[in-house]
């Protein structure tokens, strides 16, 4: 943290500058200093500085790398008993794509082992695919790693009940960090958080891109850390959505999260993290009644949704055996099963669980073709699963063994109309912050409307038209980019004094909570910048500052 002060007249103008890690300040001189807004809110290292215009003032700086999360305590294997960060403000950003034909393709992917080992090639004159009967023999097969763009989309969706304070903690920093290497090593991911107690508190209604090789979801990425951070436990009875039964309703959260927005060419991974047992009808409904899932809707839901589970949760039926005449969600979905207990004992952690999803991805293959290019097959009419079978012959040495297909279609009901329609936000936009490019032009706001967070473009899109969305919400909270912050483990934090932006933390404003090593984290609420009390506005964000005074 440098801090520079230079008085020339009683106007003196306060602003916050941050530099990347590659992005040494310049030497500042002249009469006039002009900075826009948009340098505070694209990263996270700051220079305070006070200055007034009419001063010539040569200053160079290299500064640390604007890294998402510093993690301190166990988790960097050092300690610190005081720490300062600054939050700045953000423009929320989305790319979307219109369709780039109508020929509807599908697309099969396949984990194939021999003797009970991943293969690295398959021969297509092995292969043997059926649409409905029609034997499909022109179709495409590559491995899923060398695919120019390979994308996995991953949807957490996490109990936030009272019980589950350590673990959030813990995850936090661990799901932060995955993001950083997976986008370093160059994989594509898109992420999204869905909460639950006895009921969905969050729902997943967009993913976050975090593309290694597009700059632009940078935005992105920072805006998913921040929810992220967001992340935590509600405890009391008047807080947790748990209350009063000791079952949650997970089953619930995975139907929900089937109809979550995922690309349709994307490998589709759900992270399941609960430590209770679940409500489900009709036997066990709890306080919920009807509203607690069958399994055959949950099934249903599976199915339809093609989503692979990989389940953080108590060995039980349901979860990893069959109920009512279906196999467990894992079993069904063909994901992985983690014993809540061994995460929170540190046998395995949040990190091994991801790297096994990437190491799925690796050794998949892709099978596809165009239902176009077969007369017996209508292209307008719904892609019924089901009906699409897929058989690899024998090697004359080694069984060759299909251990898991998911299905995916470009149209899977069917070949559509041109898109036009696109939900943006899940919360209220400020539609005066919005602005909507089509290939690189930007529309005038007459060419578009905004309902809530729905963006409709009055005249859809051409065929493989790019838009790109920028916007901030209505809330003004909800455009700081939080997150946590770790402390020496041997805190309290009654012994903390803390000032946003200089003024004392008012109580309630922040979260503290312990990760599953004991390390002390500090998180301010969101709700806490609602008023404007810690003059957010103009400092464009929030420059925490903790210090133990002893």
């Amino acid at each position: 943290m440098f801090k520079i002060s230079t008085f020339l007249s009683k106007q003196k103008i306060n602003l916050g500058l941050c530099a990347g890690q590659d992005d040494p300040i310049r030497p500042l001189d002249g009469g006039f200093m002009k900075i826009y807004k948009s340098i505070f809110m694209a990263m996270g290292s700051v220079l305070t500085v006070s200055l007034t215009a009419g001063l010539t003032l040569g200053l160079t700086l290299g500064l640390t790398s604007c890294s998402e999360v510093e993690f301190k305590g166990i988790l960097a294997g050092s300690y610190s008993t005081n720490a300062s960060e600054y939050f700045p403000q953000g423009f929320s950003e989305i790319n979307f794509k219109q369709v780039d034909s109508f020929k509807n393709e599908v697309s099969l992917q396949l984990n194939v082992t021999q003797m009970g080992s991943d293969i690295s090639s398959i021969d297509t004159k092995a292969i043997q695919i059926s649409h409905g009967g029609v034997l499909i023999e022109n179709f495409n097969l590559v491995k899923t790693s060398s695919k120019k763009d390979n994308i996995i989309d991953i949807a957490f969706v996490i109990d936030v009940t009272g019980t589950m304070s350590a673990f959030i903690e813990d995850a936090k920093g661990r799901i932060i960090k995955f993001i950083d290497a997976s986008m370093k090593d160059g994989i594509r991911t898109r992420i999204c958080i869905s909460t639950f107690g006895d009921y969905t508190v969050k729902k997943c209604d967009r993913f976050f891109d975090n593309n290694p090789n597009d700059i632009s979801t940078l935005a992105q990425t920072k805006e998913l850390i921040s929810e992220i951070s967001s992340l935590r436990a509600f405890k009391g009875q008047a807080q947790d959505p748990g209350w009063p039964d000791f079952d949650e309703n997970p089953m619930g959260a995975i139907v929900d999260v089937s109809k979550a927005p995922f690309r349709q060419d994307a490998q589709k991974f759900v992270i399941l993290v609960t430590d209770a047992g679940f409500l489900y009808s009709p036997q066990n409904q709890g306080s919920i009644g009807t509203k607690a899932p069958s399994m055959p809707a949950l099934a249903q839901a599976i199915k339809d949704s093609q989503i692979t589970i990989f389940g953080i949760t108590p060995m039980m039926s349901g979860y990893t055996s069959p109920l009512n005449g279906f196999p467990g969600i894992v079993e069904q979905s063909s994901g992985e099963h983690y014993l809540f207990q061994s995460v929170i004992n540190g046998e395995v952690n949040l990190n091994q669980i991801l790297n096994r999803i990437i190491d799925r991805v690796q050794t998949s293959f892709v099978v596809s073709y165009f239902v176009d290019d077969y007369k017996k097959i209508d292209p307008t009419l719904p892609i019924e699963f089901e009906d699409i079978s897929i058989v690899i012959k024998d090697t004359p040495t080694q069984t060759t063994k299909v251990n898991d297909t998911k299905i995916s279609a470009t149209f899977p009901n069917g070949r559509p109309e041109f898109i036009q329609e696109w939900v943006i936000a899940s919360n209220k936009v400020d539609p005066l912050s919005l602005e909507v490019w089509v290939n690189l032009r930007k529309l005038d706001p007459q060419e578009y409307l905004i309902d809530h967070g729905t963006l409709r473009i009055k005249v859809p899109p051409a065929l493989s038209a790019n838009i790109f969305v920028s916007y901030k919400f209505d809330d003004l909270s909800k455009n700081i980019r939080l997150k946590p912050v770790y402390l020496n483990r041997i805190l309290n934090e009654s012994d903390l004094e803390i000032t946003l932006n200089g003024i004392p933390a008012r109580d309630g404003d922040l979260l503290f909570e312990r990760t599953i090593e004991q390390d002390l984290s500090v998180m301010i609420l969101p709700a806490a910048l609602k008023d404007n009390y810690y003059k957010v506005e103009e400092n464009f964000g929030v420059y925490l500052e903790v210090s133990d005074p002893k």
